[in-house]
């Protein structure tokens, strides 16, 4: 064995004794992650402990953010999301379904979320006794 693998397998020991000695110190220390880690090991399947299942859905709210944010960080955030989040969210918030939200260009999601959020904030003003 060459001595560059001898050192590449002693990096990875170091760093998994480092990581099993901070595992053992959070079981000791934290009753939940101790029971979490009885369940898996005890475990009388082969099969991985079972996840909690992600939503899909955004949880981006676009009203929210743009009532603490205003318009153009609201705009400057929807610009940072890529287009299946924009897409994803345009469905959430009921403004299209199906084929017709594919054939939306970039822009014109966007322009179109910000124009809902601004149109469901001043509904909700309308309500705190606004004339």
């Amino acid at each position: 064995m060459s001595a560059e693998r001898q050192n590449y397998q002693k990096a990875i020991e170091t760093r998994l004794r480092k990581f099993v000695d901070y595992v053992i110190k959070k079981a000791r220390s934290d009753d939940q992650f101790a029971d979490e880690l009885a369940k898996i090991f005890s475990s009388r399947t082969s099969s991985p402990p079972e996840r909690a299942v992600q939503s899909k859905r955004p949880t981006f709210q676009v009203v929210t953010f743009l009532h603490e944010n205003g318009e153009e960080k609201l705009r400057n955030e929807l610009s940072l999301m890529t287009d299946s989040d924009l897409r994803d969210l345009f469905r959430m918030e009921g403004l299209a379904r199906g084929k017709e939200i594919k054939t939306l260009e970039r822009d014109v999601l966007i322009s179109e979320l910000i124009k809902y959020a601004v149109r469901k904030l001043n509904q909700g003003s309308a309500f705190l006794g606004g004339n």
